[in-house]
């Protein structure tokens, strides 16, 4: 395979329980330790007692290679799937972005959850 962060060529060694098994990956050892994933969670209140809950997977500014970590971001998307979820690569909360969000909030009557791969307040 090969990593889309450092473009070199990568090995993944398989056991006999996971031989025929289908595997996808995206991102070398070596670059996965030097970006890691730091998932962190920010809750802001809106109207009504609905909360913007916002998941994102990477804190550092300078990492741009969101397709190397596809197979983390659907995992999470996975796991929040029956929620009202909005999807994004980079989010950016502004004063226009939350109160549309706390329209849909209002109109949907739940909280809202965003996943993101980068949570951007300005």
């Amino acid at each position: 395979m090969i990593c889309l962060i450092c473009k070199r060529a990568f090995v993944i060694n398989r056991g006999i329980k996971d031989l025929f098994e289908k595997q996808r990956y995206f991102i070398c050892d070596k670059c996965y330790r030097e970006h890691p994933i730091s998932l962190e969670y920010n809750k802001i209140p809106l109207d009504d007692n609905y909360y913007l809950n916002v998941i994102s997977l990477l804190s550092d500014n300078n990492n741009s290679y969101y397709l190397a970590y596809l197979n983390e971001y659907s995992q999470v998307v996975e796991r929040y799937l029956n929620r009202s979820i909005l999807l994004f690569d980079k989010f950016y909360l502004s004063k226009r972005n939350l109160n549309i969000i706390n329209t849909i909030a209002k109109l949907e009557r739940c909280n809202i959850f965003v996943i993101c791969f980068k949570f951007i307040i300005n």
